[in-house]
């Protein structure tokens, strides 16, 4: 069944692994880029969109020529969330251009300490905060993402391969039930496929 806006939490990471502590946003702000006037429907979804302002990073994207649109929230690169909503709203413009109307964007002060981890969505970030704080002196954490819509941490463990370990597997195990729940679009999907990015990687690494 096709939904008249896509909400869809999706995850990825390209921060390369650190041995030490980090620090990380926690929240999101809504920032207009467009002046075009929304339709009934548009605003019905812009307000969706807003309520998911500490989601970063996310996109909404308008259809110029029907009442209608798509967005996409939790994304690790703007870029990314642009491209996927873009898609989504796509598939249902019939043939009518669509434009990008908002985003969100980290913003505000950072939690932990260390180097600001820049490369992580809104998910990810509020579990790494959250997480840090439950690893014993001297034991070990890891995180790992992929680039469609799911992260594994592993917190608390006596060696650096066993956070590890356990960090790639709690991504893998929940690649499918990300995609279906999501109702990820056809065109996302093989794109996803075809680029690989479903590899689940690691992206952050603690030692406490």
């Amino acid at each position: 069944m096709r939904v008249p806006f896509i909400l869809t939490v999706l995850v990825l990471a390209l921060a390369q692994p650190v041995a030490a502590e980090v620090s990380v946003y926690t929240k999101g702000a809504v920032q207009v880029v467009s002046k075009a006037k929304l339709g009934p429907h548009q605003k019905q979804g812009f307000s969706k969109f807003k309520a998911r302002a500490r989601d970063f990073s996310g996109a909404f994207y308008i259809s110029t020529g029907v009442d209608d649109g798509s967005f996409w929230v939790d994304e690790h690169r703007l870029e990314d969330a642009k491209t996927y909503a873009r898609a989504a709203c796509m598939e249902r413009a019939k043939g009518s251009p669509c434009v990008l109307y908002a985003v969100i964007v980290p913003v505000g002060p950072t939690t932990g300490a260390g180097n600001v981890l820049k490369n992580i969505d809104g998910s990810l970030a509020r579990t790494l905060a959250t997480g840090q704080k439950k690893g014993k002196p001297g034991s070990y954490g890891a995180a790992a993402a992929n680039r469609i819509g799911q992260f594994g941490v592993g917190w608390g463990y006596e060696s650096r391969e066993r956070a590890r370990k356990e960090a790639l597997f709690t991504c893998i195990k929940g690649i499918k039930r990300r995609v279906f729940k999501d109702q990820v679009s056809a065109q996302v999907y093989n794109d996803a496929v075809s680029g690989g990015k479903f590899d689940c990687k690691l992206v952050a690494e603690f030692h406490n």
